[in-house]
């Protein structure tokens, strides 16, 4: 668009523009419109996940938006709305965000979870047993359905994580 109102201004005007690419002479023309590609839509699903990954946040709504309703409706409520605290059990929906698997000393493996909701995120736990319960419920950019029960260590709120539902 730069280029062609450019072109076009040094032609009428002798190559004189002011400094926002306008002729001198206070004359208004009209810019060529200038076409604009058809592009295919983008699944919201999609420009969430680029949303996260370029700004760090999502930006225009969260993934969890679109379940508000039926998380009303089944009475639901999303992790920091359960009001987690040392000792408490809880259940709560939320999204998770990250899961990184390892092996314990036995060699079993385990996973550490971290699942947001629309406030914040949380840290969880999904030990051996329940793990391989679990294991192909579980994927980045899932939204589940959690419950266990709240730990306080090193002064963050962990959560342990007993039963596990895709929503």
């Amino acid at each position: 668009i730069l280029s062609k109102r450019t072109k076009d201004a040094k032609s009428k005007n002798g190559d004189k523009l002011d400094i926002f690419g306008t002729s001198e002479k206070k004359e208004t023309s009209v810019i060529a419109s200038t076409p604009i590609p058809d592009v295919l839509d983008i699944p919201v699903s999609q420009k969430l996940a680029w949303e996260r990954e370029l700004l760090g946040i999502y930006f225009s709504s969260h993934p969890l938006t679109r379940y508000t309703e039926h998380l009303k409706t089944e009475r639901i409520l999303q992790i920091s709305d359960a009001m987690p605290e040392d000792g408490k059990s809880i259940t709560g929906a939320g999204l998770i965000s990250r899961i990184k698997g390892i092996t314990t000393k036995n060699g079993d493996p385990m996973a550490f979870i971290t699942i947001e909701d629309m406030n914040r995120s949380w840290d969880c736990v999904l030990f051996p047993k329940d793990f391989v319960k679990y294991k192909g419920k579980i994927a980045e950019g899932e939204v589940v359905l959690i419950s266990g029960r709240c730990n306080k260590r090193n002064g963050e709120i962990s959560i342990m994580i007993n039963m596990i539902r895709n929503l």
